[in-house]
């Protein structure tokens, strides 16, 4: 049985914020060429800073703003999406739940394609003498992160359930905490008690988007 699909996007907003705050505090704008493949989204919005700007007191950056929603959307959508690959029609063949999708080997073949594409469209830029503006790069790594951060928050997710996943597959193994079961007052008090938690440390300035 499967972990509902709102705990999901619940939890993997709660983990972008989480994410974004963490290398917002590591990755300064000092850091220039770090910052823009570590933390593309740029300084967190906290709660005081996103209600300064709603009544006029601080201009909202409209490039930062892109690259934030680009993240939090990327985000949502791929917060279920190890569940969506392994649906198949009727009568074709499905791969074991919580196998390859949920686990370290498709992070990890992800972030080499990521890095990949990135490496080889600079290269090809570069020896063409083009030059893009630093938006283009920073948005497609607040995709990228998007991306990575919404299946790492599910994998997560379903390792604290009492069905665990087959973190590091092909080993048959299932790994995780095992802490609720799905559909049951353990999904919400865990994964909803870490999603109120955020939401709390949001509006007292703590943590941002």
């Amino acid at each position: 049985m499967m972990m509902q699909g709102h705990s999901h996007v619940g939890f993997a907003l709660a983990s972008g914020i989480t994410v974004n705050s963490f290398f917002g505090f590591m990755f300064q704008p000092s850091s220039q060429q770090l910052t823009v493949v570590f933390h593309p989204m740029g300084t967190p919005w906290s709660y005081p800073f996103i209600v300064a700007a709603l009544h006029g007191h601080v201009f909202l950056d409209v490039p930062t703003f892109i690259h934030k929603l680009s993240f939090y959307l990327m985000l949502i959508y791929c917060a279920r999406l190890p569940d969506q690959i392994e649906r198949r029609p009727p009568g074709e063949p499905r791969p074991g739940h919580r196998g390859f999708t949920h686990s370290c080997c498709l992070v990890f073949l992800l972030i080499m394609g990521i890095s990949t594409i990135f490496v080889v469209g600079t290269t090809w830029l570069v020896t063409r003498h083009i030059i893009v503006n630093k938006f283009f790069p920073e948005e497609f790594w607040c995709l990228a992160f998007g991306l990575l951060v919404g299946i790492i928050s599910h994998i997560v997710a379903d390792s604290l359930t009492t069905q665990k996943v087959r973190m590091l597959w092909p080993d048959k193994e299932y790994i995780g905490i095992g802490a609720f079961s799905n559909r049951t007052p353990g999904e919400y008090i865990v994964l909803w008690g870490y999603i109120f938690l955020t939401g709390a440390l949001v509006a007292l300035g703590v943590l941002g988007f």
